[in-house]
This record gives C-alpha cells, structure tokens and sequence, in this order.
C-alpha cells in the first residue's frame, strides 16, 4: 500500500468517525427535543380527545330505533326517501329495497338525469317564474315560509318506492329544498343514515379510489353547501359539525312521533354499521336481513369485503364516481328484473318474482 493510498484511507475513516458522533449529537438532541414535545403534546392531544369525546356523544351521532311505533311495522308510507349524505349507506338502501323486490334508484332517476339535477331543475323552473334570480338553484336558499310553492316531485325524475340517493355530489335537495322534499310528500317515509364519523371521514378521503387527488371531501369543501361554507370541511370535527347540523334540522322539520298532524310522514333512522341493522330492517319493511349487505365499499379501506364478494366494481370511466349505484335499479353488479328475498305472511321466506320492479 502506497503511502497516498494510506493516508487517503486514514482521512476517510476520520471522516467517517466525525460524520457518525455529529449524526448521533444531533440524533440524541433530537429525541430530547421529541420527548419534550411529545409530554407537552400528549397533555395538549389528551384534552382535545376529551373536548371531542364529549362532542361525539351528542344525541345526532345517535340512530334512534323509536321513531316509528310497532303498529307500523311493515305498513310505512311510500315513496322512501333517503336524506342521507354519501358514503353513508345509500348504496346498502338501495341493495336492500332492491333485493326486496322493491323498485329503487340511487344517483340517477333515470338513465341520463341524477336525481339531484332533476330537483334542481324543478325548483329553477319555480324561482325564475317569480322572478328570484338566475337557473343555479345553489343560489336560491328554500324559505320554509313561502307562498304555495310548486310540489317537487321525484316520480316525474324517474318512477320508483326508494330513492337512495337524491343528491349528486355536487348539489342536496335533501339540505337546499328539504322544507320543500317534507311539503311535497306528506305521505311518505324518509331515511336518515349514520356511521361512525372517523369511519365516514376516511371513506370521503378514500373516494372514489380511482381518482388519487380529486377526492369527495374535497370536493365537498369547496362548493357551498348550506350549512358547510366554502372552506369548511377541512376536518373530521367541522364535517361533523354540518353532519350533526343535518340531523338536528331534519328531526326538528319531521317532529316525527308516529305520524305528524296532518301528513303520514315517518323519519326511519338506520345505523349502518349496527350488528342488528338487518334484523331492524326486516322488522321495519318485511324484508330479510339477508338483503342488507355492504354495496359500494371502498375495497381499499375493506379489504375483507373483497373476500367475502360483498362489494360492487366501481364503474369504469365514464360511468360516474359513485360506483355501481350509479344506474337506475342496478343491485349487485346487474340490473334486477325480478324481486327478491321477503317475508311472507308466516314470517317464513320466500323468493317473490315479478317483482315490484
């Protein structure tokens, strides 16, 4: 070995020894650093988990199973209509009343127009007769208190018992014309449906899986609902907040006590992830459990489901983000042409064809 070679060998290795005790200087400087923050950060998260503990325990996080009395198991008005938000179990409505032999929509009312543009629609048509402003129904924030307004009505969207899904993502009769939704149908069932908001939160992060940047709780958060402003939404609590501010508006409108003086209206609160949702769904409607099931699941997030061939494909492109739902009537992957698993007359099961479809 040359004598170059050897002292170019030695100053690397001096280097080398230098570069490792700065990196573990800084290393154990760091840790110091992190222990710190994480004692302060453990006290400061610890009372923001109690202050959101408490929050979550709010009535509207709640499902209600008493809202509609026994003598009305198996007898509740039709149409059903779902005032619930996306990624909240509209699919796994729309499964069920399917499955049931029942005639359902989710998304769209018919196979060119979702339901939420044809509402719109029908209440532009009312706002420009009066002169009230341009065709955006966004701009036109229903008052309860007006002067004999127009009934809205779905079955000229597309004839069905269930709507799954009345908004489109984008625009929610269910928020902008509920008062109108709740006048227009005095006999009828509405849904509300509730999850876990953790749960809820992700899956809007997660959706849909083939778009990895436009996801719906961005979308959400920047197209001015009622009740969620431009720029909020950015949080599991502030989508929480409008969740919660949905809910407690929807009661108060429905003060649903079996019936509601004049109208035959029912709110039917469903708790998506409940063991027992099945069996209350079959109580409620006479139909078997067996039909509720986990439609539209992120695989991606539910893996398991993917096993147990419980989910439906996301449509390939050009057929929305909203999964399979998407299209009128179209249960598990395939459009229904006969009905499905109910309850007869003995509490026994039965394969009905024919179908209400």
């Amino acid at each position: 070995m040359t004598i170059s070679t050897h002292n170019f060998m030695m100053n690397s290795i001096q280097h080398s020894t230098k570069l490792m005790s700065a990196k573990a200087s800084i290393r154990e400087a760091y840790h110091e650093e992190l222990w710190s923050m994480s004692e302060e950060g453990t006290i400061r998260v610890a009372k923001r988990n109690k202050k959101d503990e408490e929050f979550f325990k709010r009535d509207c996080f709640r499902a209600r199973n008493t809202t509609v009395a026994p003598k009305m198991y198996g007898n509740l008005p039709r149409p059903y209509i779902n005032l619930g938000f996306p990624k909240m179990g509209t699919t796994s409505l729309h499964g069920f009343f399917g499955c049931g032999g029942y005639r359902s929509v989710h998304y769209r009312c018919n196979v060119t127009t979702s339901c939420g543009d044809c509402l719109k629609e029908q209440a532009s048509r009312y706002y420009n007769s009066r002169g009230d402003g341009d065709s955006n129904a966004n701009n036109h924030k229903t008052n309860i208190n007006r002067d004999n307004p127009p009934p809205l009505t779905l079955q000229t969207c597309g004839p069905s018992d269930m709507y799954a899904q009345i908004d489109n993502g984008m625009y929610f009769p269910q928020i902008e014309l509920l008062p109108d939704l709740l006048e227009s149908y005095p006999n009828a069932t509405f849904f509300i449906t509730f999850r876990s908001m953790h749960k809820w939160w992700n899956s809007l992060k997660a959706w849909p899986p083939s778009e990895p940047i436009r996801k719906m709780n961005n979308i959400l958060r920047n197209i001015n609902i009622t009740g969620l402003p431009e720029g909020k939404g950015r949080d599991l609590r502030e989508m929480s907040e409008w969740f919660c501010w949905h809910v407690e508006r929807v009661r108060d409108l429905l003060d649903n006590s079996g019936g509601n003086g004049h109208r035959n209206q029912y709110l039917v609160e469903v708790d998506i992830e409940d063991e027992g949702v099945g069996r209350y769904m079959q109580e409620l409607f006479r139909i078997h459990e067996n039909c509720w099931g986990h439609a539209n699941a992120n695989v991606l997030l539910h893996p398991e489901l993917k096993r147990n061939g419980t989910v439906e494909k996301e449509l390939p492109k050009g057929g929305g983000a909203h999964g399979a739902g998407d299209l009128p009537w179209l249960i598990r992957g395939r459009i229904i042409k006969g009905g499905g698993l109910v309850l007869d007359e003995n509490n026994g099961t039965k394969l009905v064809m024919g179908s209400k479809i």
